[in-house]
């Protein structure tokens, strides 16, 4: 397998608990850890409390960097992508959500088995407050044929499963840094327009937390970006399309007062708009 990097960023609204769920999840694959990396950065001064449970997984972080001040999602992974050592494979992994236990080997073994496979992603198992509370299975596009179609309409990942090979920041470039949100779909819609090849494991590997930190997230000025996103993505792969429709819906989701999009996200009726 080689060894493999975690990729974190950890800003000062992130909750310790749940950043410690996350690193421990990553400390307990069933692949051999000395091959795990972790790799934080840290995105502007974070709480004593941060800083506290950071210092207490010291020993088990591979490296850590630090911004002065919060540079937004996009630096912080493009910095880490770029002081990456030999991993073979990085993952992105959120610090409020729950890797399984086999995720490493599970994705890796099918990366290795399919070596022309340059991203891979997975199905999603929601939950709130504790892992045991499960809500919906999201499940996602197959492979990049389908997520050309799929990408039309809504992202065809979840940020937070994805394993890159080496090898798809070189074909295809970093995170950009011109979208402080949402710059996972601006990556994806440069990744299917060059058909790289792509996929989603039917699996889930990772439990996504649902919480109403999260629904306050998804607000007006996430939307707006995200519908410039996907208006400039769509018609770059097809210029003007019925499908500019779904980004003019799901920014008036967002619109919509926080109680409501509260509602509709705690719903399997968001699926329609994948929101």
């Amino acid at each position: 397998m080689g060894n493999v990097a975690f990729i974190i960023s950890v800003y000062a609204k992130d909750r310790v608990d749940w950043l410690r769920e996350a690193l421990e999840s990553v400390l307990n694959q069933t692949v051999p850890q000395e091959q795990v990396r972790i790799c934080i950065c840290a995105d502007g001064p974070l709480t004593p409390e941060l800083d506290a449970c950071l210092q207490e997984y010291k020993g088990s972080i591979h490296r850590l960097i630090r911004n002065p001040v919060n540079r937004g999602l996009a630096f912080s992974l493009n910095e880490l992508i770029g002081s990456l050592d030999d991993e073979m494979f990085v993952f992105r992994l959120d610090a409020d959500d729950i890797c399984l236990p086999d995720r490493v080997a599970v994705q890796t073994g099918f990366m290795e088995e399919n070596p022309e496979i340059l991203m891979c992603g997975s199905s999603i198992q929601e939950f709130r407050d504790v892992p045991e509370n499960r809500g919906l299975l999201r499940t996602y596009p197959a492979d990049t044929p389908a997520m050309r179609k799929y990408i039309l309409k809504a992202n065809p990942f979840a940020h937070s499963t994805v394993c890159f090979r080496r090898e798809f920041f070189e074909r295809v470039g970093k995170y950009n840094m011109d979208f402080p949100l949402r710059q996972d779909i601006e990556l994806w819609f440069r990744a299917v327009a060059q058909d790289v090849p792509l996929a989603n494991l039917r699996e889930p590997v990772l439990l996504f937390r649902v919480s109403d930190e999260l629904v306050q997230r998804r607000n007006l000025s996430v939307g707006w970006v995200e519908f410039r996103i996907f208006m400039k993505g769509i018609y770059q792969l097809k210029g003007v399309h019925p499908a500019m429709i779904w980004p003019v819906l799901r920014l008036a989701v967002r619109i919509l007062p926080p109680t409501i999009t509260g509602w509709i996200y705690r719903r399997s009726a968001r699926k329609i708009l994948n929101a």
